[in-house]
């Protein structure tokens, strides 16, 4: 990946964050697209069993 793909996806990361703050509930939509990016940015891909989440809605399991 280029370093400006680099800053877009943190970009895009940070963006989320901010979606998440000051909110009581986890969302777990955001969760997974913050997850996704950051597995994306390091070159992989993520699986269910990377996700650290209990209960987690967008989990099948």
């Amino acid at each position: 990946m280029t370093p400006d793909e680099l800053k877009e996806i943190d970009v895009k990361i940070e963006k989320l964050n901010s979606q998440l703050v000051g909110d009581v509930f986890h969302d777990a939509d955001i969760m997974e697209k913050i997850k996704k990016l950051e597995a994306n940015k390091e070159g992989r891909e993520l699986t269910p069993t990377q996700c650290d989440m209990n209960n987690c809605e967008s989990c099948s399991g």
